[in-house]
């Protein structure tokens, strides 16, 4: 059905993420990007009001951008989410979505920030399984190798993707 998608989530995130630099940056006369954050909080209420929180998918890359997504958003939003995305991380974090690894890691990426502890113990068990596949070729070597090397160092250190205490949670 017509209508806004999960990608105006995303989108939130980033503007919301630089309304609050370019307000801690110090008193400004220029309202910055807050004018488009609006515009696009509108976009994602509509999303939300189609039911769009709680369309997980198990397509291991959207997976981990869902979890990502998730943190910045209110619980009451994004729990249902969250519970949908549990009961996918079996097809999700699948061994078998190594024929295009990027994606896979992906989904590791996601699911150590996702806050659960099942979730991150599985995360983890399946990086120690394929990194040293991974490793055994370098950049260049196969298709999307570097690709797949940003995706797996991003999985390897999630902290870097993780909403800080100080950034507050988005809600609608």
């Amino acid at each position: 059905r017509a209508g806004p998608n999960g990608d105006s989530v995303a989108g939130l995130v980033a503007y919301t993420a630089l309304a609050r630099t370019h307000l801690a940056l110090g008193p400004v006369e220029e309202p910055g990007i807050e004018p488009e954050r609006q515009e696009m909080m509108e976009v994602v209420r509509k999303y939300a009001a189609m039911g769009g929180f709680q369309r997980a998918t198990d397509d291991p890359l959207g997976f981990g951008l869902q979890l990502w997504e998730a943190q910045f958003f209110t619980e009451e939003l994004a729990e249902p989410l969250r519970i949908e995305l549990r009961e996918l991380a079996g097809s999700a974090l699948h061994p078998r979505h190594f024929a295009l690894p990027f994606r896979l890691y992906g989904g590791l990426l996601g699911a150590r920030l996702s806050g659960d502890a099942k979730l991150e113990a599985s995360a983890d068990s399946l990086l120690r399984r394929l990194v040293p596949e991974e490793l055994q070729t370098s950049c260049g070597e196969v298709d999307h190798s570097s690709i797949n090397k940003v995706m797996l160092a991003s999985a390897l250190l999630p902290l870097a993707f993780a909403r800080r205490e100080d950034e507050g949670m988005i809600g609608l």
